[in-house]
């Protein structure tokens, strides 16, 4: 995961709320920044909700997205009826992926039953 889980770039208040209020359920910490912030080193997902779009925060951490309570720009994601959305962002943004072992082929010698001691040309 992330330094930072998620991001969000916004002094509104109501953008603020609503975006805790969705990432609650994902149990995600959301980090607030002013509109004039520069986006973390390290984030999950990068929330662009202030008035004015940011192009250091549209290509900041895994994923990021453009929020806010009201359409700011075409593409933004409008809560309350994006929190879905936002909510599968935030999760894939933040997801372990996690790899285990379970055998390795052909890791000496060869595969099969051992060549019989006969020749074959008989």
């Amino acid at each position: 995961m992330a330094e930072t889980p998620v991001a969000l770039r916004s002094e509104s208040a109501e953008t603020i709320e609503a975006v805790r209020a969705v990432l609650a359920v994902a149990g995600l910490p959301v980090a607030v920044y002013p509109d004039h912030a520069d986006p973390p080193a390290e984030v999950g997902l990068a929330l662009d909700g202030a008035d004015r779009a940011d192009e250091r925060w549209r290509h900041a951490g895994n994923r990021s997205a453009r929020v806010g309570t009201r359409e700011i720009e075409a593409g933004t994601l409008v809560l309350p009826a994006g929190a879905d959305r936002l909510l599968a962002l935030a999760r894939a943004a933040n997801r372990r992926v996690r790899a285990r072992v379970v055998g390795v082929v052909g890791a000496a010698g060869a595969s099969g039953p051992p060549p019989s001691p006969r020749s074959s040309l008989g």
